[in-house]
């Protein structure tokens, strides 16, 4: 019997379990009957510094590759350590190579790329699949069971983190999100009220040696309590594409809560929205709800992934939301993409920049001044640091000329005040 014919859409390949590491090893297995004319190209960003391994920064590797995909009849695969292999057919070399470049030059300032010597082949390795098949199975293998391994520990410290007693069994009873899943926990999310899930955490604004002054207050689903509540056992964030689209129809019931939620703050709130949420007829209901009763101004906070996705969808969202009073926050920015986002020209009212230890240890002179020199055009007061789990993102902020916090230490702060 003949294998199974090779064929995609350029959408990203999914075996039945959910495991990308399994859809891989099926992959590399077909292709011992359909070898001819395919390459496969394995891109090692789990070899880049971790302010490089942001999730932005995968979407946009994974983003970066589609036109290939279509054109080469292509499958993509993003593997638990964030590894990127891609796989395609009738491809030449030059015509891959053209998108690893952009993503050389995407990276070109990771020491990883700075050290020339070996880079290429520490950022990535190639195969022609009609010599190299049973080196690319041997990959696929190592992947899957290395896959398992990682899973079982992250599962193992998660349980030991919360103090839960050990269930022998209930690491493999863990089932990973799949597409029938999701649309059950789409059907729940419906009626499900949400209120009780929906947590806090305040911006602070920090001036000279005055206490910190809280500007915002970010709303946001707890997905922990909803994974808990509506489909217990289930591992949400297994699927990374699959919990993008749990995402947007989460957006539309935090719509449902805000208005009665807004009524009750005394800061302005901020939530974290889809541009095509904003663009949906949901968000005209939202606003006609919320306009009935007295409210702090509220600001959508978009990813930047969004913008770099579809700016014209951005800009239409943008000047939507002004027009009705919305202030426009872009999330999602670290030290090396803020510099490019000009707040000005893009009509942002906020950006918010990820701290990341390795953000501190990793700046040289030259782009210290680069980032500073961002801050001030775009505003102090306009920047928020969030993720800040230590003092040292704090001092490093406020060296730099940042105004605006957010994170688990602004909350001691606030806890201990």
């Amino acid at each position: 019997m003949s294998a199974a014919p090779l064929h995609t859409s350029g959408a990203i390949s999914v075996a039945a379990s959910g495991s990308h590491e399994g859809a891989l090893q099926d992959y590399a297995s077909r292709l011992a009957n359909h070898r001819q004319g395919r390459r496969a190209v394995h891109v090692r960003l789990s070899q880049l510094s971790p302010a490089n391994r942001q999730e932005h920064h995968i979407r946009i590797v994974m983003n970066t590759f589609e036109p290939l995909l279509r054109k080469f009849n292509g499958q993509i695969f993003r593997l638990w350590n964030n590894d990127i292999i891609v796989g395609v057919k009738g491809a030449e070399i030059a015509d891959i190579d053209d998108y690893v470049i952009k993503l050389r030059f995407l990276f070109s300032e990771d020491p990883l790329l700075l050290l020339e010597e070996h880079s290429e082949q520490q950022f990535c390795r190639w195969y022609d699949i009609e010599t190299d098949h049973p080196d690319f199975v041997v990959l696929a293998q190592t992947f899957s069971a290395d896959a398992a391994k990682h899973h079982q520990k992250a599962r193992s410290d998660a349980h030991a983190r919360s103090g839960a007693k050990q269930n022998p069994g209930s690491q493999e009873n863990l089932s990973p999100l799949t597409p029938v899943l999701l649309d059950r926990f789409e059907k729940a999310l419906h009626g499900a009220d949400l209120s009780p899930m929906i947590e806090r955490q305040m911006i602070f604004a920090i001036s000279g040696q005055g206490k910190p002054k809280p500007v915002l207050c970010e709303h946001f689903v707890s997905i922990r309590a909803l994974q808990q509540k509506i489909l217990p056992g289930v591992d949400c964030l297994g699927d990374r594409w699959l919990f993008q689209r749990l995402c947007q129809k989460l957006d539309l019931r935090m719509l449902a809560a805000l208005p009665e939620i807004s009524q009750k703050v005394t800061v302005p709130i901020s939530i974290n929205i889809n541009i095509s949420t904003i663009l949906s007829p949901e968000f005209l209901k939202f606003d006609a709800a919320i306009r009935k009763g007295a409210q702090q101004a509220m600001v959508l906070e978009v990813q930047s992934i969004d913008l770099f996705a579809d700016m014209g969808a951005f800009i239409f969202a943008r000047d939507f939301a002004h027009e009705r009073g919305y202030g426009m926050a872009l999330d999602g920015l670290n030290p090396l993409t803020f510099p490019f986002m000009d707040r000005v020209k893009l009509k942002l009212d906020f950006e918010k920049v990820i701290w990341s230890p390795e953000i501190a240890r990793d700046f040289n002179l030259q782009r210290r001044e680069y980032f500073v020199q961002a801050i001030k055009h775009a505003g102090p007061s306009r920047i928020i640091l969030c993720r800040c789990d230590s003092q040292d993102a704090i001092d490093f902020g406020r060296e730099v000329g940042i105004g605006l916090f957010q994170g688990r230490h602004m909350d001691r702060m606030l806890a201990e005040s």
